[in-house]
Order: C-alpha cells, then structure tokens, then sequence
C-alpha cells in the first residue's frame, strides 16, 4: 500500500480528523463545465491498484469552467478567472493532506494538536492550500496560511501549480494520484487515507 511515511505512523489517532477532512471535502460541489477526454487523462503506470485508483482520480481536459461553490474548509475563490490555457485537471475536488506525527499541547485546551497542511484542487482549475501550525500558539487556531492558485497537469502523474501571487512548482503525483509529492513532503489523498485506515483496522 503507498501511505505515506508520517500518517502511516499515525492512522489510528488521527481517525477522525481524516474522516472529518472527507466530509469537509464532500460539502462543496462545482456544477457545470464541459471536460473532454485527453491522451494526459490515459491510466497506464504502475500495478494493479495505481491503475483502479489512477481511473478513480480522473483528470479530463476543462473545455468550459465549472462554478465554483464555497462550502465546508473552502472559501470563495478571490481569482476564479486565474487558470491556464485549457488545462487538464480534476474532473472532481481532491484533497491531499499531511499531518505532522508529533503533537503540540496549548495550555487551557483540553486536547493535542497536529499541524496540518492541505491541498485542494478543483475541477476549476484552481486549488487552495491550507497550512495550520500550532508550535509557539496560544489558541486552538493556530497560525494559518492560506493560499489560492491554478494547475494543471502536464503528465499523467504530474501536475504545475502557479499561486496568484506567482510562484511556479512542478509536482509529482504518484502511485496512482494517490501521493502528491512536494519536496520533501508527501501528501496523502483523502480517500485512499482512508481507505488505507479501514485496512489498517480491518486487516
């Protein structure tokens, strides 16, 4: 199974912030927009299950831009106009996270907290990020950074990311969509953490 290295650590105490990040995730919807099948969209790396959940993570060629809808984690997009040249991208909102596997304790609260980093990309072509630390903190908030941007794929299992304020990344997506690999740090897609968390209880 592809977990990534830090949340493998930590499946089983960070349950239920995996599952409320799916249902997070599950509020918010884009209607609309036309997508067209591209030879980038093709499935054909790796084994078995990289292949089903490749097929599952579908990316289509966006000939029309589907509304953007906030709800849940997601705010309105500040820069809805702000997308590539016919991109492809997510036909469906993807999420990737990373847990810290240490916790931070904040005097008053009764509770651990991990920092957390985010990713959502949307079939607009756009995505959110979402950073909370907690190191050095006095409320259960944290220190947030929030950050807009566009995407696209340029390979099957890799994609280019450009925030509004103009700094460019290539990102891999490996093992089926399933880890989006930025530097050092690796991100896990919500619903195969999830998936890898009811296998982890349910061997």
């Amino acid at each position: 199974m592809k977990l990534t290295p830090i949340i493998a650590l930590i499946l089983l105490l960070s349950a239920c912030k995996l599952c409320s990040f799916g249902e997070k995730m599950s509020g918010n919807s884009n209607s609309g927009g036309d997508f067209a099948e591209d030879s980038i969209s093709e499935c054909t790396a790796g084994d078995a299950e990289d292949i089903e959940w490749c097929k599952r993570l579908k990316i289509a060629r966006m000939k029309s831009q589907p509304e953007h809808v906030a709800a849940g984690e997601i705010p309105s997009d500040p820069n809805l106009e702000k997308i590539y040249d016919d991109p492809v991208v997510f036909t469906e909102l993807q999420g990737y996270v990373w847990m810290s596997s240490q916790t931070v304790a904040i005097e008053g609260y009764g509770d651990q907290f991990r920092d957390t980093q985010k990713y959502y990309f949307m079939p607009t072509g756009r995505f959110y990020y979402k950073s909370t630390m907690y190191y050095g903190q006095t409320t259960p908030e944290g220190n947030v950074t929030e950050i807009w941007g566009r995407y696209r794929f340029t390979k099957p299992d890799e994609m280019e990311v450009e925030t509004d304020a103009g700094e460019k990344q290539t990102m891999p997506v490996k093992y089926g969509r399933r880890n989006l690999i930025f530097g050092n740090t690796t991100y896990g897609e919500v619903n195969w953490e999830n998936e890898a968390l009811r296998r982890q209880l349910n061997p």
